[in-house]
């Protein structure tokens, strides 16, 4: 059949000639999908067209079609098992990182190990890991001059960081950038993370890129979340 629209002639019972338009034998078809199981002769005689002009047999056609689907099924399925390999990977980075966490016996340590995993584990291009508290606080003993910094003036210059309910991925004010990176340079997007470790201690994880849409609204939070949650218990039980 060539064209939707073809109708061909078929005589009832009576011997009156019934059109029979395309819809109907592909409702028919459709309806007894074992029609060509109990009919095989009208197999030999379909041809279809392909793409190159030439007509080629039900039964090729149905092979290509086999074919392509199997194709198209190892590819999805290796597309899978790539990313199950990439998944595997990132879990036994985090799961390194996590009990490097754990074994820091000192803010100092852990400010270390922080910037380090994320550098040579995960290619982060720029991490900040800050502790803010008063300077009048004991805290401020425990941590280098530059790693602590002073509540008051971390809220003077990123306090909507800090107090935002959700971590904050987007692109960053110079001043914040400036602040928390020690520089604007190489920070065109960022993801910030704050913890309330106790009344007096807060910590503040941040990972930067030079790309302005590395982080974006889009960016999903989970990891840097789950890292800013183990240092904020980490803290609590160092300072205990």
């Amino acid at each position: 059949m060539n064209g939707a629209n073809m109708r061909s002639a078929k005589k009832n019972e009576s011997g009156v000639a019934v059109e029979i338009n395309d819809q109907q034998v592909l409702d028919h078809l459709r309806a007894n999908p074992d029609f060509f199981r109990h009919h095989p002769e009208a197999i030999a005689s379909l041809t279809l067209p392909h793409n190159s002009g030439a007509a080629v047999s039900l039964v090729e056609r149905q092979v290509a079609v086999l074919r392509e689907r199997s194709i198209q099924s190892r590819r999805k399925l290796s597309e899978l098992v790539d990313v199950a390999k990439d998944n595997d990977q990132l879990f036994g980075r985090t799961q390194a990182l996590v009990l490097a966490l754990l074994q820091a016996s000192s803010l100092d340590a852990l400010h270390t190990q922080t910037i380090s995993q994320f550098r040579n584990s995960f290619e982060v291009q720029q991490t900040a890991l800050l502790f803010l508290t008063s300077s009048k606080n004991s805290h401020g003993a425990l941590v280098a001059s530059e790693q602590c910094r002073d509540r008051q003036v971390a809220n003077e210059n990123i306090g909507q960081l800090i107090d935002a309910p959700e971590t904050f991925c987007g692109v960053l004010r110079d001043v914040e950038s400036e602040f928390i990176f020690g520089s604007s340079a190489g920070t065109a997007s960022a993801a910030v993370a704050s913890r309330e470790v106790d009344a007096e201690l807060t910590i503040l994880l941040a990972v930067a890129n030079d790309d302005s849409d590395h982080y974006s609204q889009n960016t999903g939070t989970l990891f840097i979340d789950y890292i800013a949650d183990i240092l904020a218990l980490r803290l609590q039980q160092i300072l205990k």
